[in-house]
């Protein structure tokens, strides 16, 4: 679905040519669940906006489905950080808001928002504003407006990195149950090593700045997976203490020269 082929990132501050990504070769098959983790600012937010199509490689390129992507590419979904809800906008406008802009009739938009919503747990809310609405249930429609658009490819930017720990696993609980049924290919950044065991059949791991990839680590969980009490078994301890060990070093020399 989606091949990295040498791709390199390099960004320009205050003159200075800062490398951000090097030689990244990556193969991500049709609907599976990749999680890159990885230090912070080791590239795997830049990688994701290469596959989203929102910034293009200083050297190499990106592919899905055999297409170069040299501009945003509409077909992913992409969840960030943030929710991004409009705040004078409703749950249901805000989840329809991207059918309508391609131009889908307006009840046509609703209904299918409405659905979504349903889908995602909170469908007695859609009239609320988000301001009226919990972080969880900004996040669930959040979800809603992506997969509402139907999009073969899902990217996911630290989505639950801001919850607490409660919301969280319900929230990977929720995505698990949405992505097992979906048949998409779904990439996720966190830096949570419990979370992106938890849900990806493959966990890519990078190195610090300039970020290359250390290891592609496959795992051997059987689904459907439990966002819980998956976390005690001994496989799940095993490719853990594995990929922390691969992560240790870079985690440690970054904290050291923060430190300095």
């Amino acid at each position: 679905m989606i091949d990295v082929c040498s791709a390199s990132k390099s960004f320009t501050f205050e003159g200075r040519l800062t490398p951000a990504l090097q030689a990244i070769d990556l193969s991500i098959a049709d609907g599976s669940f990749v999680a890159l983790v990885g230090p912070s600012g080791c590239g795997k937010s830049t990688l994701l906006n290469m596959m989203a199509g929102l910034i293009r490689p200083s050297q190499g390129y990106v592919t899905q489905s055999g297409r170069r992507i040299d501009s945003v590419n509409t077909a992913v979904g992409y969840m960030t950080q943030q929710d991004n809800l409009l705040p004078w906008r409703s749950a249901v406008d805000n989840v329809m808001l991207p059918l309508i802009l391609k131009g889908t009739p307006a009840a046509q938009a609703r209904a299918r928002a409405l659905t979504m919503l349903e889908r995602v747990g909170i469908e007695r809310f859609a009239r609320h504003f988000p301001s009226q609405l919990s972080g969880g249930m900004r996040k669930r429609a959040s979800l809603a407006q992506v997969l509402v658009q139907d999009p073969s490819t899902i990217l996911m930017d630290e989505p639950f990195g801001a919850l607490d720990a409660q919301l969280k696993i319900s929230m990977q609980k929720l995505l698990l149950s949405l992505w097992e049924s979906s048949g998409k290919t779904l990439v996720f950044v966190t830096h949570d090593l419990t979370e992106a065991i938890t849900l990806a059949d493959q966990v890519v791991v990078f190195s610090g700045r300039p970020g290359r990839i250390r290891s592609i680590e496959a795992s051997t969980l059987a689904r459907p997976r439990d966002a819980l009490g998956g976390q005690f078994s001994p496989q799940f301890q095993a490719l853990y203490q594995r990929l922390w060990s691969l992560l240790a070093p870079d985690v440690e020399s970054a904290l050291t020269a923060s430190a300095a």
